[in-house]
C-alpha cells in the first residue's frame, strides 16, 4: 500500500511503521501556498514555516475558500524555505516521496505578476 500523508503531522515513528508493514509513505506538503496552520512546537523547528515565509515577504494574496495565501514562487527565500521545510518533514523522516500541492496556480491571482511572458501583438 501507498499512503500519502500529512508531513508535518506525521512523525517519523510513522513513516516507519509503514516500512515495517511493507508500505510506502508519500509526504504531502503545501509549496505554492502557506496557512498558519501548524505551530513550530509541530513543526519541530523554532519558527514556524509560516513565520519565516511572512517574515520574508512572500505571502501574496489569499486563496478563495481557504485560510492561506499564495507564496512568490519566485522569491529565493520561497525556495530556501520551502526546500528546508521538505528536507526536514519529508527527508528526515524516511518519507520515500514527496507530493507537492498548489503547484498550480499560474491562473489563479496570486498578487503576484503572471509568470507567463506577455504576447506580442506585432
Amino acid at each position: 500500500m501507498i499512503y500519502d500523508i500529512d508531513g508535518i503531522l506525521n512523525p517519523a515513528s510513522t513513516v516507519a511503521a509503514l516500512h515495517a508493514r511493507g508500505d510506502h509513505a508519500v509526504c504531502y506538503i503545501e509549496v505554492g501556498s502557506a496557512g498558519n496552520y501548524y505551530t513550530a512546537a509541530d513543526e519541530g523547528i523554532a519558527t514556524s514555516y509560516y513565520a519565516q515565509l511572512q517574515a520574508a515577504g512572500v505571502l501574496g494574496s489569499k486563496m478563495s475558500g481557504y485560510p492561506e495565501s499564495y507564496l512568490d514562487i519566485r522569491s529565493a527565500a520561497t525556495v530556501s524555505i520551502i526546500e528546508s521545510m521538505i528536507a526536514q518533514q519529508c527527508k528526515a523522516k524516511g518519507f520515500d516521496a514527496v507530493e507537492t500541492d498548489i503547484d498550480e496556480s499560474y491562473g489563479d491571482s496570486t498578487g503576484f505578476p503572471s509568470p507567463r511572458p506577455s504576447r506580442s501583438t506585432t
